[in-house]
């Protein structure tokens, strides 16, 4: 299911109406009046948006209802935006001063009275479209809904558990124990802190109530805790029902050793009648002076003052009572917890599996199935460990033997499976539903984005921030900030995890079923398009792509909605300018453009039609050379990267113009930068130039909105003037040789407000500058590393009082730190590595200056060429960017889907006689997923016995002998053999990729920086993540071979007797994509095998269900033979069926149908035939303009339940014998015959709903009565005079619109006594002047009524107020009425008035 974010949306753009600037611009171009009606509307469908969010699913149309208002709110937020466009051209037209500029702004279609024309006009577009839309939502009765209460609640809980059927979680249980018999870890066992409590955290299906009851269960806590409870929270952390819950539980804790049990029953029922203070008095009686454990389980509540109350009230139990606490947030957990919380982790691979066998067979049932276990085995990868995701999927299987629904499973992705309301995906959205609107919607966006893939704070954010998702509520706070906050939000709730901090940002992944659960919600919107992407629906708004083998326009919608696009895949780019060029005039509403990884040489000059463009990332383009001057009209450009553009020359003239950038990432030939340019642009808070080899100084005036600079690689840089920003909070500075630090800038320096500071591969340095002093009250963060002659570091640094995180990284001649360093209070974090001489003074316990450091919160101490000790740290991660070795050898990853070829590739290359000149030593291990240091160091050296050894038996001695050894004596052995050699090391098919395998990488590649600089390493891998980890320069992404290669592969030698087999061949390679291992696959199974009918033959006999979705031509022969089929349907307006003969033979072939929907199709008859299907129950023909008549064999169809004739204009008569379809319960009419066959309809007794549409000649309905009929709808039936609502006497819901001649105020010929009718809507009556009187005869049933299209309509009768169960009342386009009756205060039950801005009222 995808969740809809209509109100969400509805929501943002009310708070953009109601701002102040919105209000000022529309009384400036005369458009307030609109916009409030439009917002007025808007504020009353918003409303009954969640109401209409959680029907969706149960209410036909509902669900598209919802898209149109989110469409129509989207289109308002791109009319909206021209505003603020409209208010930057001022500003850049003003700033420009120049009289040619105006004039042309004077005479183009910007200009005031061309803007203020082109605005009303959309305006009145849009708010005629959203009355439209809100009129036809009044049928769906919706009420207003608290977005409070919109929440899905989980099944309440219980302790009692089988203990025997809980697989894998001994070691945890055993942990969980082991704490409740710890005492507090803040005292002594006595007063406050008597009680403890212990958190249990991690994402819903975890298993936490599992252990949590197991642990409730262990006979060990009997003889620990005199009194147990088991209390289920979930959302609702109201005190007085916890309280209840409670005393309840301790009651029947206490019930087992009651001789008389009724006595609790007793307590039970009494207690929800006692006062807050009784039961307090209660509470306490039950737990004074008693050691009790309380269970608190599935805890939602972030209200820490209602936390505290409540413990409050608890802490009267004996010393060592324990809370165990169970909750999917971490910041729950921390707010909670007296002890750090209980991270639950997954169940490994061999309890994954017997899970799995317990809930997909009976008892010994899968020794019956190897084939099924071993795919079983396969299925439990993709559920990452969770529990309930196992039982999930083995549930689905079980007493299914059917080998290809097992395949089915283990091939699909988790989302496109089933999913029962206890399943994996459900249980996980319970807290996604939890989210805060403005999180739900920012955590949809990581579907775009495969598995496995590491974000970036910074990328992710800009996207958010283009796309209008983060919002400033007190204005201020910089959207950058608020954007991150989203991410350790979403930390805290275990929506992501591996977080990263690096610098300014961080790097986290998502969990497999975390994406799962973003796909779950949110597929119609958003598509990541790949190699299998054969159709994208007209609907998306957001697009990537991550794999680029074969992009067309006639993939992309024709939609003008979609407002990003992006390619996130390292590698992977676009190649084709034509393409883009198409792209960006189609998609002129465009936020967001990530290019990365194109390569094309300019950018066409329609870049300047994307006027709301917020984000153009044109980073790793190896061929771009110029950007249009037209890219500076883009003034809500608010990120530009143009990183790793290593061609490009210059930047474009207007620069300047650019008035919303932010962020500006350059890479450039030039050698002078535009001063004047920068210095326009004066909301510029990130600035990086990256690779400007020709740069030799930046700016001479000041930039004061820049925060944050970055200059990498810039070899010829020579000095750089800080003066000029102000403002600058974070500097970094990497790989600049010729950048003097300690030169005087030309203006002194007073004071620098910088917090962050890295400075990185500067050999000329020996002293840090002393400007540094500047930045000593302000300075958060310092990091030097790669400073070779670094021989000291100032005094000053030992007063910075905000230092907290000090890395100082392979500086070998750095002797001391200043003498004071115990002074730097604040410091938290302290990395040395790379530093020989001072690793060994400042080493725990023994170095000399160790007491310098020894209050510091986390120390790591690295030795310079041997291995790293990890001091006294609670956090620390091995991993942190800062502590990276040198780059000095290069890590070239090979990246490619199984079955490639990337083996291959690397044979080849390894083989190859240039290598062999190059390299004095070769290497080849195979790691696979076992990532083991040891192991991988024995491969290493075996390998290069295999090289080197004269003789293959010494090799196999030295292979013997190594096994034997510990772990250091191998890391000696490897060093020793590749100290200054100029080695190449393969490792073939790597799978390390969770964060330990990192931290092992690392340590793995620490030990091989003993070679010569030249060494490399190459890595192959099916994982982008992993290539990403391991590599230091661009991945090689390996490509499908071509199609000749592919047919190559393909062919054997004998080809050339059989030249029929060989055209099938090169149809049968199209399907291997150009994987070289499927080629082989499907060559090696036709082997030696000529029977023509073999190759390539499909196999549909399985096909139950059948939609058409184009309008192809339908030969006989692509259906399939079975007769299993159930359903055949056309469900996309316009594609039908053409060809009777075509139906004739579905007919004929397919007898066992039960549904078969023919809307949209284009015949004149339907085949006699018709009459086979006996089983049938829905038949849907509408909208087919060429139906002239039925069949009387259709009356034969005694099963059908649905019949929809809508829309068949040229029907000229009803078929005969109507009345025999006794089952029939909906039926819709559109005929030309003017008289009804009444005594047929009568007849119909399980008739429920009953429509007219379109049937211009019925002057009169029946006289006999239809005592089945519930629902009646009535549209565009012209001559229709009378309406005997006697004849339907259980009539609820009554529907008339534009029937013209109908006059609602006739007396029936029999009157009226009372109606049950519950829905009443009436539109477009031009002559009616009031409400017909037998209105009154509903007076105490009517729950809605709705009035539409009335102009003459002047009064509403004084019944109206009688109406005391009216809930709903809606009048619209009612010019004339004037006012209510007098007594509107009586209708109590009144939920919704909607009042059009037509009407006086």
């Amino acid at each position: 299911m995808a969740e809809s974010f209509a109100f969400d949306i509805a929501r943002s753009l009310l708070g953009k109406l109601a701002s102040y600037a919105y209000e000022e611009a529309s009384r400036a171009y005369g458009v307030y009046k609109d916009l409030q009606e439009f917002k007025d509307t808007l504020s009353i469908v918003s409303g009954v948006l969640l109401d209409a969010e959680c029907k969706k699913d149960q209410k036909h149309g509902l669900r598209e209802w919802l898209r149109q208002i989110q469409n129509i709110c989207y289109d308002a937020e791109d009319v909206l935006d021209g505003f603020d466009l409209q208010d930057k051209r001022k500003q850049v037209v003003e700033a420009s001063g120049s009289t040619r500029v105006k004039v042309r702004h004077l005479f183009s279609s910007s200009n005031s009275l061309a803007f203020r024309f082109k605005m009303a006009h959309q305006i009145k577009e849009i708010r005629d479209r959203l009355d439209k839309v809100a009129a036809d939502g009044v049928m769906f009765g919706l009420t207003n809904v608290d977005p409070g209460l919109v929440v899905q609640q989980r099944e309440m809980t219980y302790p009692d558990i089988d203990t025997s059927s809980v697989i894998g979680r001994k070691n945890d249980q055993d942990q969980i124990i082991n704490l409740l018999m710890q005492p507090h870890p803040r005292g002594d066992g006595d007063g406050d802190n008597s009680l403890c409590v212990i958190p249990i955290v991690g994402i819903g299906g975890l298993g936490k109530t599992t252990l949590a009851k197991s642990v409730f269960n262990d006979k060990r806590m009997d003889q620990l805790f005199q009194l147990k409870m088991w209390v289920c929270i979930s959302d609702d952390f109201d005190i007085r029902k916890i309280i209840i819950k409670i005393i309840n539980s301790a009651t029947s804790s206490t019930l087992t050793s009651s001789s008389v049990p009724s006595s609790g029953l007793a307590q039970l029922e009494n207690i929800n009648n006692l006062d807050i203070v009784q039961l307090v008095s209660r509470l306490k009686q039950k737990l004074s002076g008693q050691k009790f454990l309380v269970v608190l389980d599935d805890v939602w509540n972030d209200d820490r003052a209602k936390w505290l109350e409540l413990i409050e009230l608890i802490k009267v139990g004996a010393p060592g009572s324990k809370i165990i606490v169970t909750t999917r947030s971490n910041s729950i957990a921390s707010m909670m917890g007296d002890v750090f919380p209980y991270v639950l982790k997954g169940l490994s691979p061999k309890d994954c599996i017997s899970l799995f066998v317990k809930w997909a067979f009976k008892e010994g049932e899968e020794k019956n199935y190897p084939n099924q276990v071993e795919i079983g085995k396969e299925i439990v990868k993709k559920c990452q460990g969770v529990p309930l995701a196992v039982r999930t999927l083995a549930s689905s299987l079980f007493s299914n033997f059917d080998i290809s629904k097992w395949e089915f499973v283990r091939d699909s992705e988790m989302w496109n499976l089933e999913q029962k309301i206890n399943d994996i995906l459900p249980a996980l959205k319970l807290s996604y539903d939890q989210m805060p609107s403005y999180l739900r919607q920012c955590f949809a966006y990581f579907s775009l984005y495969p598995k496995d893939y590491i974000f970036n704070s910074y990328d992710i954010g800009n996207l958010w921030v283009a796309l209008g998702l983060v919002q400033s509520l007190n204005g201020s706070e910089k959207l950058e900030s608020i954007a991150r906050k989203y991410i350790d939000e979403m930390h805290s709730r275990s929506f992501i995890q591996d977080v990263k901090e690096i610098g300014s940002i961080c790097e986290f992944k998502v969990h497999d079923l975390i994406h799962d659960l973003a796909l779950y919600v949110s597929r119609e919107d958003f598509v990541a398009v790949d190699s299998h992407t054969r159709n994208i629906p007209q609907q998306v708004r957001h697009l990537s792509v991550v794999k680029d083998d074969s992009l067309d326009l006639d993939l992309f919608p024709k939609s003008r909605s979609v407002r990003s696009i992006l390619f996130p895949i390292f590698g992977v780019g676009l190649e084709s300018e034509s393409l883009l060029n198409k792209l960006m005039s189609r998609y002129k509403y465009l936020r967001y453009l990530g290019l990365s990884d194109s390569s094309y040489k300019t950018m066409p000059n329609s870049i300047a039609k994307l006027e709301h463009l917020r984000v153009l990332d044109l980073s790793r383009n190896g061929k771009i050379r110029t950007l249009p001057n037209s890219i500076c009209k883009l003034l809500h450009l608010q990120v530009l990267d143009l990183g790793g553009c290593t061609e490009f020359e210059n930047l474009p003239k207007g620069l300047g113009k650019l008035i919303s950038l932010r962020s500006l990432t350059v890479t450039t030939k030039q050698s002078v930068l535009p001063h004047d340019e920068f210095a326009t642009l004066i909301h510029l808070e990130f600035l990086c130039f990256h690779y400007c080899g020709n740069i030799m100084s930046l700016f001479r005036h000041q930039l004061p909105s820049v925060e944050e600079l970055l200059i990498v690689s810039c070899s010829r840089l020579e000095s750089l003037p800080l003066y000029i920003f102000p403002e600058l909070h974070t500097l970094t500075i990497d790989k600049c040789e010729k950048l003097n630090l300690l030169l005087n800038n030309e203006s002194p320096i007073q004071t620098l407000k910088m917090k962050h500071l890295y400075l990185m591969g500067l050999p000329t340095l020996v002293t840090l500058p002393e400007w540094i002093v500047c930045a000593m009250e302000t300075l958060e963060t310092l990091a030097i590393k790669r400073l070779p002659n670094l021989k000291r570091l100032p005094v000053c640094l030992s007063t910075m009082t905000r230092l907290k995180r000090l890395f100082i990284v392979n500086c070998p001649q750095l002797l001391s730190l200043p003498s004071n360093m115990h002074r730097l209070t604040a410091l938290e974090r302290l990395h040395i590595f790379g530093c020989p001489k001072l690793s060994r003074k400042f080493r725990a316990q023994s170095g000399e200056y160790w007491p310098m450091i020894s209050h510091i919160k986390s120390v790591f101490i690295g030795k310079s060429k041997g291995h790293e000790v990890k001091l006294k740290t609670s956090t620390l991660k091995i991993t942190n960017a800062i502590t990276d070795g040198d780059k000095s050898l290069c890590v070239i990853p090979i990246i490619g889907i199984g079955g490639l070829g990337k083996t291959t590739l690397a044979k080849l290359v390894f083989n190859d006689e240039r290598v062999d000149q190059i390299f004095k030593l070769k290497m080849w291990v195979f790691v696979s997923n076992n990532f083991d240091i040891r192991q991988i160091i024995i491969k290493i050296i075996t390998a290069s016995f295999y090289t080197s050894a004269s003789t293959p038996s010494s090799g196999l001695a030295h292979q013997e002998n190594i096994k034997n050894l510990d772990i250091l004596q191998p890391v000696c052995r490897l060093r020793q053999i590749l100290s200054g050699q100029n080695f190449l090391l393969v490792l073939d098919d790597v799978w390390n990729d969770n964060r330990e395998d990192r931290a092992k990488w690392i340590e793995l590649k620490y030990l091989l920086e003993v070679g010569a600089p030249e060494s490399k390493i190459m890595v192959t891998t099916r994982s982008s993540s992993i290539a990403w980890m391991m590599g230091n320069v661009p991945s090689y992404v390996l490509k499908g071979l071509s199609p000749k290669n592919c047919l190559s592969l393909f062919k054997d030698g004998e080809e050339k007797k059989y030249p029929n087999l060989v055209e099938i061949g090169k149809d049968t390679v199209k399907k291997c994509q150009g994987v070289p291992l499927a080629v082989k696959s499907l060559g090696s199974s036709l082997f030696s095998n000529f029977d023509l009918m073999y190759v390539g033959r499909e196999d549909f006999v399985e096909i139950r269900y059948l939609s058409i979705v184009e309008n192809v031509s339908l030969d006989r022969v692509l259906f399939p033979n079975s007769r299993g089929v159930r359903s055949i349907l056309f469900p996309i307006d316009g594609v039908g069926l053409k060809s009777v003969s075509v139906l004739d033979t579905w007919v004929s072939r397919y007898k066992y149908l039960r549904y078969l929907d023919l809307s949209d199709s284009s015949f004149e008859t339907l085949p006699n035939s018709i009459t086979k299907l006996e089983h049938l129950r829905f038949l849907d023909l509408s909208r087919n303009d060429k139906l002239r008549t039925l069949p009387k064999s259709i009356c034969k169809l005694v099963h059908l339940q649905v019949l929809l004739l809508g829309g068949c204009t040229e029907l000229e008569n009803l078929p005969k014998g109507l009345g025999k379809l006794i089952s029939l319960r909906r039926f819709t009419v559109t005929t030309k015959q003017s008289v009804l066959p009444q005594d047929e309809f009568v007849r119909l007794i399980n008739l429920q709903s009953l429509s007219f549409d379109c049937c211009y000649n019925i002057k009169f309905l029946f006289t006999q009565k239809l005592p089945s009929v519930e629902e009646l709808y009535f549209e565009s039936c012209d001559s229709l005079e009378s309406l005997p609502l006697h004849i339907f006497p259980k009539l609820k819901t009554l529907f008339i619109r534009d029937c013209n001649k109908l006059d609602l105020l006739l007396n029936n010929e029999i009157p009226i006594e009372t109606l049950r009718m519950k829905h009443l809507y009436l539109m477009g009556f031009p002559t009616l002047v009031t409400l017909p009187d037998w209105i009154a005869c509903a007076m105490d049933t009517l729950e809605s009524l709705v009035i539409i299209g009335f102009p003459n309509l002047k009064m509403l009768p004084v019944f109206l107020t009688s109406m005391t169960r009216l809930k709903k009342l809606y009048i619209i386009d009612c010019p004339q009425l004037l006012s209510f009756p007098s007594e509107m205060h009586r209708l109590t039950a009144l939920e919704t008035m909607f009042g059009s801005v037509t009407a006086p009222l």
